[in-house]
């Protein structure tokens, strides 16, 4: 057997309680009345506040999480797993928010461009960085395993 796999049918330790699982699928559940009213409920239009703020703490936000997963991969650390996932996830959050809140064709279509060529591409960059380090410490810790002297 390979070092880090396991035989087939096996599956991976428990690392938290199953009522943890539990507790993300009753608030995903909880979410469901909630996105049914705002659906139903909300103007088709509205004017922010803070509309600036929140676009540069959005960026500063997709800066920062980028900055630090470039920081984590010359660190060869695994907390490139977080940061990387957080970068994805604003990536693709950004997009979305830059498309769906545009006024007017030109400022669609330059929302569309960039999500299509820029925000979505980094975020499959990133996405492939996290995999590719998931499997690794994957490995890693099938390795440790190994080396307990445990029979494989």
């Amino acid at each position: 057997m390979s070092p880090g796999s396991r035989p087939a049918g096996e599956r991976p330790a428990k690392v938290l309680p199953t009522w943890v699982a539990v507790a993300f699928f009753v608030g995903c559940a909880v979410f469901v009345p909630q996105i049914i009213h705002l659906t139903n409920t909300l103007p088709h239009r509205a004017i922010a506040n803070h509309w600036r703020g929140a676009w540069v703490v959005l960026d500063s936000g997709e800066a920062i999480t980028m900055a630090l997963t470039g920081w984590f991969l010359i660190r060869r650390s695994a907390a490139v797993i977080v940061t990387g996932s957080m970068t994805t996830a604003l990536l693709w959050m950004d997009a979305w928010f830059d498309v769906i809140t545009s006024v007017g064709r030109a400022n669609v279509i330059t929302a569309l461009l960039l999500a299509v060529f820029v925000e979505l591409p980094l975020s499959g960059v990133c996405l492939y960085v996290v995999v590719r380090h998931l499997r690794a410490v994957r490995l890693a810790v099938g390795d440790e395993a190994a080396g307990d002297g445990t029979e494989r």
